[in-house]
């Protein structure tokens, strides 16, 4: 009884691979992971890998999340996937002062929020968001240095032409007033100016 049982289990093992060679491509195989939804995961160990040392999420709309809040990077802003369906990029909490530009425009993504909170960013670069035109819907800035007493009218193009953003935060970063056109071609966003003007949140 003994022999067939063990005769059976051999059976399982596929031909030529020991079942110590089977339990080592197993452990491998689910390395490789895909996440399920909203279960965070190491990018590197996806199924199809993102090379950042950060969090990936698989969202509602088959796309992926990547969260790398309180992750520095040791050199270069690192290079995404050419073309991955990226919905979500954070980077809060690693002492941002100036984002690179054209942050995303190599990699092609079809970004949808764009979440760099909670940093240090005294100005935003030309052409940082080059690229997001058509897919970006949503931008935190809030918490950072973006106005300051010598300087407490925002200015940039950076938001021009963004014809989907619906949500635009830059609270708690000492601005006074927007300067004019900041917000020209952001055809869904309607603003408003909260009671306690140093306070900004735009939306829909």
């Amino acid at each position: 009884m003994r022999s067939d049982t063990m005769l059976d289990r051999r059976k399982t093992v596929p031909p030529g691979m020991s079942r110590c060679r089977l339990a080592v491509l197993t452990a491998l195989l689910s390395l490789c992971a895909t996440p399920t939804l909203g279960q965070q995961l190491p990018c590197r160990s996806l199924a199809e890998p993102i090379d950042i040392p950060c969090l990936c999420a698989a969202n509602a709309e088959n796309g992926t999340d990547i969260v790398c809040d309180n992750v520095v990077f040791g050199g270069d802003f690192p290079l995404l996937p050419f073309r991955a369906a990226i919905h979500s990029f954070s980077q809060r909490n690693v002492g941002h002062q100036r984002l690179p530009a054209q942050l995303f425009t190599a990699a092609n993504i079809p970004l949808r929020k764009l979440d760099f909170s909670r940093n240090v960013l005294n100005q935003l670069t030309g052409r940082l968001l080059d690229g997001l035109e058509d897919t970006l819907e949503e931008v935190y800035l809030g918490y950072n240095q973006l106005g300051d007493q010598l300087n407490p009218i925002f200015s940039t193009g950076e938001f021009r032409g963004l014809k989907r953003l619906k949500i635009l935060d830059l609270r708690s970063n000492g601005i006074k007033a927007l300067d004019g056109g900041i917000l020209d071609g952001c055809d869904e966003l309607q603003w408003e100016m909260s009671p306690e003007i140093s306070c900004l949140f735009l939306t829909v």
